[in-house]
C-alpha cells in the first residue's frame, strides 16, 4: 500500500487589484513543464458568473515520478479567483485588456512512497529497500520538492509584482 508525506500542506499567495489572468495561467503551466514535471491535469474548473464578476475555482495537479515509479512527488495548485472583470488600462504604448479582481492560489507538495503498490506495507524487502537502498535519495527528493514548492510560489509573486504600479 502506498504511503503519502505532506511536504508542504498549502501555502497561499493573495493578491487583489489588476492582472493578466491568462499569462499567469500560461506562464504557471510553462514553469511547471519547464521543471520536468509530467505536466498539468486540470482536475477541476468551475466558472460562476455573478453581478459583480466571475467567481472561478480552478485545481490543477502535477505528478512527477523517481526512481522508477517507486516515488510519485504531486504538485497542487488551487486557483481562487473572485469578482473577476476585464478592464482597460491605459499605457504609453496604447490600451490592453487586463482582468480586476481578487487572486488567491494555493500550493500543496505530497510525496507518495510505493506509488505503484507493488509490495505490501509490512514486506521485509520494502523495509529494506526503503532504509538501506534508497533512504538517503528520499530524503534528497522531499527537499527537492520543497525547492521546488517554493520556487514556483517565487515565480508566482514575482509575476504578480509586475502588475503593482
Amino acid at each position: 500500500m502506498s504511503e503519502t508525506d505532506t511536504i508542504n500542506p498549502g501555502a497561499t499567495v493573495k493578491y487583489t487589484g489588476v492582472f493578466d489572468l491568462s499569462l499567469l495561467y500560461k506562464r504557471l503551466n510553462g514553469w511547471i513543464l519547464r521543471e520536468k514535471w509530467k505536466g498539468v491535469k486540470e482536475k477541476r474548473y468551475v466558472e460562476r458568473v455573478k453581478p459583480f464578476g466571475k467567481i472561478m475555482d480552478i485545481e490543477w495537479v502535477c505528478p512527477r515520478s523517481e526512481l522508477d515509479g517507486y516515488l510519485e512527488i504531486n504538485l497542487s495548485v488551487k486557483f481562487l479567483l473572485i469578482g473577476i472583470n476585464e478592464v482597460e488600462i491605459d499605457r504609453p504604448s496604447g490600451k490592453i485588456k487586463l482582468h480586476k479582481g481578487d487572486l488567491e492560489i494555493q500550493f500543496a507538495t505530497s510525496f507518495v512512497r510505493n506509488a505503484k503498490n507493488e509490495w505490501s506495507d509490512k514486506s521485509l524487502a520494502k523495509k529494506i529497500y526503503e532504509k538501506f537502498l534508497i533512504g538517503p535519495q528520499i530524503e534528497n527528493y522531499k527537499i527537492e520538492a520543497y525547492k521546488n514548492t517554493e520556487k514556483i510560489i517565487d515565480e508566482t509573486k514575482n509575476f504578480i509584482a509586475l502588475y503593482r504600479f
